[in-house]
């Protein structure tokens, strides 16, 4: 038809995409081991009923390092993925090794999927090995 309306042409470029995601929340106990790692348990809520024994949810769990103005260092090769299990749950040992003397801050991250929302710890302060419980945060 020759009264066709502009926005029904295909413009090109952009093409956005939303979706509903349950929202979820990640808390994480971080504490120093008799060898001077870092044993972390992490719970996932929101899981259930979107785990995908498949594609389980992963945790990254990285420590972090300052550098002027107190802007984050990131040290990619201590990051290590923590697989959760149906229930939620994710634990592993971060080993500090060459980090120990430079690292300030851990945290830990779930991305989310395409069923649930991002969720991180945000960053808590290592103090000589001594680590603040974390609390949830989104």
């Amino acid at each position: 038809p020759t009264d066709q309306h502009p926005e029904n042409e295909i413009l090109g470029g952009v093409r956005l995409e939303s979706r509903v995601v349950k929202d979820t929340t990640l808390d994480c106990d971080f504490k120093e081991d008799a060898n001077g790692n870092i044993v972390i348990v992490c719970n996932l809520g929101g899981v259930d009923p979107y785990y995908e024994p498949n594609f389980p949810p992963k945790i990254m769990v990285e420590v972090v390092g300052r550098g002027p103005n107190r802007r984050p260092i990131y040290f990619p090769q201590s990051m290590i993925l923590l697989t959760v299990d149906r229930q939620g749950k994710a634990t592993g040992t971060l080993q500090m090794g060459k980090f120990a003397d430079k690292a300030v801050d851990i945290f830990a991250l779930f991305t989310g999927t395409k069923f649930l929302s991002g969720a991180t710890t945000g960053f808590y302060p290592i103090d000589g090995y001594r680590l603040y419980f974390p609390k949830i945060a989104k």
